[in-house]
């Protein structure tokens, strides 16, 4: 997540007698200036018969202000963005926390599905030794059976039954075999499924880990970026009170000549800021009392 930050703009004006600036920041609170300049960029005015020629200024105090304030903006966007950074960042860890401890609970239940099969093999291994056992006795019965043929109608039936009992034995040891086959092949594709869930999990665990790193780079960034704010902040501050010690200075002047330095040696700031479309009203009233007392 991003935090936005929406600089100040300014519209020039076209038709309309007034152009404005509008600042918005991460709060709902929206604040509009709106600054009145003249259509024509000048203004005139009368004194006795000589016409008095003043050009449009703004204060330097005034635009040092401003920047200062859309630098305290840009900071507050900066610290909210960095707090998300961090929520962020510790969501992701309680994410990834979570993902190993799935990861732990599918392996130890793939190996106890793995001991599982390798117990039902041994028992296959075992049920195909005492088929083997039991076919060999078959075998021997059948050699005795037909010893004792000839010397007992009862030993023929004794060897009938003992043959029925054992074809009934075999047949449930082979359904059993088939049905521990089945069991085993179904715990085989489960096995399977299991290590896919595996593999999918450590993917996802690889991809959150990589998000994690991103934020955590995002956050050196934009910590970088806040100092920085801070120092040109500071350095905003400094120029603000230098500006306004010399227009105090300007001021406590008695001598229009004075005056006059110091309009013309402020001049083309004057114009550079008057093209931001500052409010000159306040500003050019001080002019005219000052003119108007020297």
């Amino acid at each position: 997540m991003t935090a936005s930050t929406v600089s100040p703009s300014t519209t020039p004006p076209s038709t309309a007698p007034y152009t404005e600036v509008g600042s918005s920041s991460r709060s709902d609170a929206m604040r509009r200036v709106t600054i009145e300049v003249p259509a024509e960029g000048n203004l005139l005015k009368k004194s006795g018969q000589t016409d008095v020629w003043i050009k449009p200024l703004i204060g330097p105090v005034e635009r040092a202000k401003f920047d200062s304030h859309s630098s305290m903006t840009l900071m507050n966007d900066i610290v909210h963005a960095s707090l998300k950074v961090n929520l962020i960042g510790t969501e992701m860890m309680k994410k990834v926390t979570l993902s190993e401890q799935l990861v732990y609970d599918y392996q130890v239940e793939a190996d106890n599905w793995k001991e599982w099969c390798e117990s039902l093999q041994i028992d296959m291994e075992t049920l195909k030794e005492s088929k083997s056992t039991l076919e060999q006795q078959v075998r021997s019965l059948t050699s005795e059976l037909a010893v004792e043929k000839a010397s007992s109608n009862q030993a023929s039936k004794e060897k009938a039954r003992l043959e029925t009992s054992f074809f009934e034995q075999l047949s449930k040891s082979s359904e059993e075999i088939r049905e521990l086959r089945s069991l085993l092949s179904e715990k085989e594709a489960y096995a399977g499924e299991l290590i896919q869930n595996l593999t999918q999990t450590q993917e996802d665990l690889r991809v959150s880990s990589d998000k994690v790193f991103s934020l955590e780079s995002s956050h050196a960034s934009l910590q970088r970026f806040y100092e920085s704010a801070l120092a040109e902040n500071e350095k905003l501050r400094n120029k603000i009170a230098d500006w306004e010690r010399d227009y105090e200075t300007l001021e406590d002047k008695t001598a229009i000549e004075l005056s006059w330095a110091f309009l013309n040696s402020r001049h083309d700031t004057l114009v550079e800021v008057n093209q931001e479309n500052f409010n000159l009203e306040s500003k050019l009233a001080k002019i005219k009392e000052t003119i108007e007392k020297t």
